[in-house]
C-alpha cells in the first residue's frame, strides 16, 4: 500500500467532468472543474474548461489561483483579473444594443494600445504607451469614428488634427485653415 498521499503540480486531487458523444459517436470531455496543486500540495487552484469546434477535449479557459486570482485566457494570472486573448483582450459593459468595450489591442509582438469602443467596435479612445507599435505615447479621441483630439508625446494637443505644430494646434473644417496662437502657451 502507497501512503504517500503528496500531491505535485501535475496531479488532479479533485475533477468534475462532463461528456458528451460529437457527431461522430466519440466520447469527449465536453467541460470540466479541477483543483489541482501549484506545488507540493500547499497551495491550489480551481481550473475550469470548456470545448470548442475545433478542439478533441476540453481545454482550460479559466483559473482562479490559491491567491484569488483569476486568469481567463492565462494560466499565471498577475493581477486581479487577467485577460489574455492577444487583440481581443477585453471587457464588454452594456448590452449588445447599446454598450462599450475596453480593450487592449496587443498581440506578442504589436502593442496598438488600450481602446474604448461603441458596441460596433468603433473607436471612441485610444492610448498608446511608450512602446506601442504605431503613435507611440499618444491620446487620441474619437466622435462618430472619426479622430477629433490628438494629445502627442510631446504635449502638443491637435482639434481635428493628427500631427499638431504647436503646443495647441486647430483645423477648422468650415474655414479650412489652421489657427495658432501668437504667442506660447
Amino acid at each position: 500500500t502507497n501512503l504517500d498521499t503528496t500531491a505535485v503540480a501535475t496531479d488532479i486531487v479533485g475533477s468534475y467532468e462532463f461528456f458528451s458523444k460529437d457527431v461522430h459517436s466519440e466520447n469527449k470531455v465536453t467541460g470540466f472543474m479541477r483543483n489541482t496543486p501549484t506545488d507540493a500540495g500547499v497551495n491550489y487552484d480551481l481550473i475550469f474548461g470548456t470545448i470548442k469546434t475545433g478542439d478533441s477535449n476540453a481545454v482550460e479557459r479559466l483559473r482562479i489561483t490559491s491567491a484569488g486570482l483569476v486568469g481567463i485566457g492565462s494560466d499565471a494570472p498577475t493581477l486581479g483579473l487577467d485577460i489574455n486573448r492577444g487583440a481581443n483582450s477585453g471587457v464588454f459593459l452594456g448590452n449588445p444594443t447599446h454598450g462599450y468595450k475596453l480593450r487592449a489591442n496587443v498581440t506578442s509582438s504589436n502593442d496598438y494600445g488600450i481602446l474604448i469602443e461603441d458596441e460596433d467596435g468603433v473607436d471612441l479612445y485610444r492610448a498608446v504607451s511608450s512602446t506601442g507599435t504605431s503613435n507611440a505615447d499618444t491620446h487620441t479621441f474619437y466622435t462618430a469614428g472619426s479622430e477629433r483630439l490628438r494629445i502627442t508625446s510631446d504635449g502638443k494637443v491637435g482639434i481635428n488634427s493628427t500631427s499638431p505644430h504647436n503646443r495647441l494646434h486647430v483645423v477648422e473644417s468650415y474655414v479650412n485653415r489652421t489657427w495658432t496662437p501668437s504667442t506660447s502657451l
